[in-house]
């Protein structure tokens, strides 16, 4: 989980994660497996005790394993081909099965505009293709006993017994899987979202959920949620699979935010109010996707539009840039605004200049000694200028395009403030309608707790009704990445 490389969302709006080993500490805090089984009919006669369910290593995506310890187990087998008494001590049943999102219990008001949802084990299938529980092994058997037998010498009776005792088990649960009645996590699922309402951007439409197998490591293995937010749904584009890399280092659990939700509802609507010859359809957002699936998002100005910046007065006479390129990509922990802008100096003379300027967000604390976000510079602003000469080079000239690189490089750099301080304004107060004053006078100092931005995002999440999501990380790594651990809820 240490990186500080891109991290993906896999086209999801927002991820939540937890380690398994995390995950199984809580199903043994809550008391969740049940505790033994039996089933008696013409078929079968057996009983026996559960330990602890616990996640074990080799699912994938959709698919989890749990290790089952079966204990005190008895069998009395009697069919055509074999009648025995079998049985153990103890034993490890390792089962592959499936979760599912189901309405809590206590939350059926369907006309409110939200409603929890449980992500519980599946226990319901309409196909026998996809049962509810696969058996796959039935190992570390101790104490075994059983009658003696007559027996083929090529029949290897244990090897009979086991692979029937499995599947008489594997029976009682594909009938009463339920029992195991553990909730991994509840989420607050808006089904009507009001645009206009701070926080739509964020606030979850549609989940899913996923598994991730990393190094066949428990502490590294994840569960997570996966959401799509603000009315929109998920469909064949958006995978069950969760970066190896979204909980950051030292941190307990992590929590994305996907770069296309800034770049299409934070930073999109703010590049107007700074370049105001331009309009939001002046802008496009595009993404490619790599051999492993994960998107890239860029903003940019379109291939056919152009933006007329502020007017530069030098030498006696005004000039008038233009901007012909604006691209703008979430780079691992940075935001990265590159232009390129031309203006048009005397006859067969333009001057151009191509800048970048970077900033990065981070956690900070206001003067009431509350969490916050921040943003800071990660490099001095870079200026690459000269002319597209048809003509000569005057003295005067050279003075010129002094002077208009300086000016566009101030525009462009409050411009890439402005958009940074967007970002941190949107998330601490969930507004998308701020003033580019607002946006100027914004200082840490002063800036609301991050709070809010809690309340509306990993808190529309719980992994644990006792626990609360406590924060020690922010950062952008593609998306915006919040780290944390979780503690007791103070009473």
């Amino acid at each position: 989980m240490k990186s500080s490389k891109r991290v993906s969302t896999f086209n999801w709006d927002t991820v939540f994660a937890i380690p398994i080993s995390k995950v199984n500490n809580i199903i043994k805090e809550e008391k969740s497996s049940p505790t033994s089984f039996n089933l008696k009919d013409e078929y079968n006669d057996f009983s026996g005790k559960f330990g602890d369910w616990q996640i074990v290593t080799g699912g994938d995506g959709n698919s989890i394993r749990f290790n089952i310890p079966i204990l005190n187990f008895k069998t009395n087998i009697n069919d055509d081909f074999l009648k025995v008494i079998f049985g153990f001590e103890s034993a490890d049943l390792e089962v592959q099965v499936k979760l599912n999102y189901l309405p809590h219990d206590e939350f059926l008001n369907t006309s409110s505009k939200e409603r929890l949802y449980d992500l519980k084990i599946r226990t319901e299938t309409s196909s026998s293709l996809d049962p509810v529980v696969i058996g796959n092994s039935l190992k570390n058997i101790k104490g075994a006993f059983h009658e003696k037998l007559e027996q083929n010498l090529f029949i290897d009776i244990i090897d009979i017994l086991t692979e029937t005792s499995m599947r008489q088990i594997v029976t009682w649960l594909r009938l009463n899987l339920r029992e195991f009645n553990h909730i991994f996590n509840v989420v607050n699922l808006n089904l009507y979202i009001d645009k206009e309402e701070p926080w739509s951007w964020c606030k979850p439409s549609y989940i899913d959920y996923a598994y991730a197998d990393i190094e066949g490591n428990l502490d590294k293995s994840l569960l997570g949620v996966l959401c799509m937010t603000g009315g929109r749904k998920g469909g064949i584009e958006h995978p069950q699979k969760l970066d190896s890399n979204v909980i950051p280092e030292d941190s307990e659990s992590g929590f994305l935010i996907s770069e296309e939700r800034f770049l299409k509802e934070v930073l999109l609507p703010t590049l107007p109010k700074k370049f105001t010859n331009s309009s939001v359809d002046d802008y496009e957002i595009i993404n490619s996707n790599n051999e492993s699936g994960k998107y890239k998002y860029t903003l940019r100005l379109k291939d056919n539009k152009s933006i007329e910046l502020d007017k530069v007065k030098a030498e006696g006479n005004e000039y008038t840039p233009t901007m012909k390129s604006l691209e703008l990509n979430l780079i691992e922990d940075t935001m990265k605004l590159e232009t390129y802008v031309e203006t048009p100096i005397t006859l067969g003379v333009t001057a151009y200049c191509r800048t970048i300027n970077e900033y990065r967000i981070v956690l900070s604390k206001n003067k009431k000694g509350e969490q916050t976000l921040d943003y800071e510079e990660v490099r001095k602003p870079t200026i690459l200028k000269g002319t597209i000469n048809e003509g000569s080079i005057f003295p005067w000239i050279i003075a010129v395009l002094e002077i208009i690189s300086l000016a566009i490089l101030s525009t462009i750099t409050s411009g890439a403030t402005l958009l940074i301080a967007g970002i941190v304004v949107s998330l601490i107060l969930g507004i998308l309608s701020f003033t580019p004053q607002m946006l100027e006078s914004w200082n840490v100092t002063t800036s609301p707790s991050i709070d809010l931005l809690l309340k509306n995002t990993t808190s529309q999440i719980v992994w644990k009704s006792s626990d609360i999501f406590k924060l020690n990380s922010a950062s952008l790594v593609g998306p915006l990445r919040l780290g944390g651990s979780f503690s007791l809820k103070e009473v």
